[in-house]
């Protein structure tokens, strides 16, 4: 992601995490959050239309494209940095978030961070009685592929979650979020 603006650990994050986000146009703030295998790039279209009307921010989220990561992993983590980058871009802002990225607006909304209006889109809660049986069976899978280092068996497992194909998870490799497979 070319950084037009790039905020980093310096101030902001405990873990040292930095993040990297590009920031065009002009008038009231729109973050976009993207959702877990978006480095950035798939809201950038967006982030041009809006660029018109809004001054619309788009980062990579920790672990994506140039920005870092430290784990394990934590929700809180990624609320963090939505917070440090609203307060980097002089916030509050408004929030649009795509899939995992809408449910990581509304979990920053929760708790509290100055966010104006939300805009979600493909949030991938589910409802009805196995939903709680199918999350816990993903977990426990994916914590066994992680800490074998199996990124993208890993990958497989989230988009055998969000409902893909079988065909479509033979062979995914996670190029775009710049990790290891």
């Amino acid at each position: 992601m070319r950084a037009e603006g790039r905020y980093d650990a310096a101030g902001h994050f405990r873990d040292g995490t930095s993040i990297v986000y590009e920031r065009v146009g002009s008038g009231p703030v729109v973050v976009l959050v993207g959702g877990g295998l978006d480095d950035g790039t798939e809201n950038r279209p967006l982030a041009q239309e809006l660029a018109e009307d809004f001054t619309a921010v788009n980062y990579a989220r920790r672990g994506r494209a140039g920005s870092s990561d430290v784990q394990p992993y934590a929700l809180e983590r990624e609320i963090e940095d939505l917070a440090a980058l609203i307060d980097a871009i002089g916030g509050p802002a408004h929030l649009f978030g795509a899939s995992s990225g809408g449910a990581l607006a509304l979990e920053a909304a929760a708790a509290g961070l100055p966010i104006g209006k939300i805009a979600v889109f493909d949030v991938p809660y589910a409802v009805g009685d196995t939903a709680v049986q199918t999350w816990q069976a993903y977990v426990r899978q994916l914590r066994v592929a992680l800490a074998h280092e199996k990124h993208g068996e890993a990958l497989k497992l989230f988009m055998r979650l969000a409902g893909a194909p079988e065909q479509d998870t033979a062979g995914p490799k996670a190029r775009r979020c710049g990790r290891r497979c």
